[in-house]
């Protein structure tokens, strides 16, 4: 066999070979680089959108947690047909905070819709800022029907109550509630823990979206 032979029969059908797995390689190298770099682009902007989102609802639980307000807040509360004055005002002023997390309750919605992806993409313990975060949410709640199902008990007994002795359990009522409130949400040295708790939820986010975005400092 000469060498024009050896070249065609045997080096040729190898050099084919292995251009053709080199191509191979290098095409699936590609696909293989384009996703990691895809992938990394999501996840980089999942995370900004995730961070920006996480820094509105921290000013909104600021605004919830004001004590500022005006007469008309807390109107959108749902009271008994037949409620007297004075529970329609207790009911209302402790409805407030419901009623200003739902003023924003497109902001919570996105942030609660991106807690899934944000696990797919970052490992399902990324998703519990966002049940923390969430909880100070229903925490707020939780207060207001601590207040509401004992004054619909009471209301029910309010036909067969001395006018006077009602008007003073209500006074209880609202008294003994506020006071367990206060206790739960506020310091001795008057410190708001709702929103420091806020802020240790938020510091969570910070630290695992910048690390993401790849700006840990």
């Amino acid at each position: 066999m000469d060498c024009i032979e050896i070249t065609t029969v045997i080096i040729l059908p190898v050099v084919t070979s292995v251009a053709t797995i080199v191509a191979a390689g290098t095409a699936v190298w590609g696909i293989c680089a384009w996703r990691r770099e895809h992938t990394g682009k999501r996840r980089i902007d999942l995370a900004e959108d995730v961070l920006a989102l996480v820094y509105e609802i921290q000013d909104v639980l600021a605004l919830v947690r004001s004590p500022l307000g005006h007469s008309e807040e807390g109107q959108t509360c749902l009271v008994m047909p037949d409620a007297t004055d004075k529970e329609k005002a207790m009911l209302n002023t402790a409805y407030i905070p419901i009623e200003r997390c739902n003023t924003h309750k497109e902001l919570f919605a996105r942030l609660r819709s991106l807690r899934y992806r944000f696990m797919a993409l970052n490992g399902k313990d990324t998703g519990e800022p966002f049940e923390e975060l969430n909880s100070i949410k229903h925490g707020l709640a939780k207060q207001f029907y601590s207040m509401r199902i004992p004054l619909i008990n009471l209301h029910r007994k309010m036909k067969s109550t001395d006018p006077k002795k009602y008007d003073q359990l209500l006074d209880d009522l609202w008294n003994n509630w506020n006071d367990e409130k206060n206790k739960k949400e506020y310091s001795k040295e008057g410190e708001d823990l709702v929103l420091k708790q806020c802020e240790a939820v938020v510091e969570r986010f910070v630290v695992m979206c910048r690390k993401i975005i790849g700006k840990e400092d």
